[in-house]
C-alpha cells in the first residue's frame, strides 16, 4: 500500500493491472509449473502446490498441509487452528525447494533451509536468554 501497488480507495481494483496483463502472468507462470495445456489451470497450479507440500523428507503433516491449502475439515478446525505465519514458516521453508522451478536440487535446498530454520531458533533461543540475563540482574 505503501508503494500504490494496491489501491484502497472505495469501489477500485485491488490491483492496478489490467485484465490481459493478469492473464499474461498466469499465462508465464502456467509455462514455468510446466501445467499441461488440458488441465484447467488453477487446478494444475493447487495440484503443483500439493506436491510441493507431499515432497519434503519427512513429509508435512497432512493436517498442516490441507490447511495451507485453505482446506479445513470442520469447524473447530477453522476456528482453533493457529495460523500464525511463524507457525508455518518452517513449512513453507521445507516446501518451497520443490516449488522452485529453477532449482535442480530441491533435496540439497531442502537441506540448507532446514539448516537455516535451525540457526534461526538457536539464535532467537540466545536472544531470549540474553534479554533474560540483561533484565533479571
Amino acid at each position: 500500500m505503501k508503494n500504490r501497488l494496491i489501491a484502497t480507495e472505495l469501489e477500485s481494483p485491488l490491483f492496478s493491472y489490467s485484465y490481459s496483463s493478469i492473464q499474461k502472468i498466469i499465462r508465464i507462470a502456467k509455462r514455468k509449473a510446466e501445467t499441461p495445456p488440458d488441465v484447467h489451470t488453477i487446478h494444475g497450479f493447487r495440484s503443483a502446490f500439493k506436491w510441493a507440500l507431499e515432497s519434503p523428507q519427512p513429509p508435512i503433516d497432512s493436517s498442516r498441509q490441507k490447511m495451507m491449502m485453505g482446506r479445513f475439515d470442520d469447524i473447530d478446525a477453522k476456528k482453533y487452528t493457529d495460523r500464525d505465519y511463524e507457525t508455518l514458516r518452517p513449512d513453507h521453508e521445507r516446501a518451497y525447494p520443490f516449488l522452485d522451478y529453477t532449482n535442480n536440487a530441491p533435496e540439497q535446498a531442502q537441506q540448507v533451509s532446514d539448516q537455516q530454520t535451525e540457526l534461526r531458533e538457536t539464535i532467537k533461543q540466545q536472544n531470549e536468554r540474553a534479554y533474560y540475563c540483561n533484565n533479571t540482574s
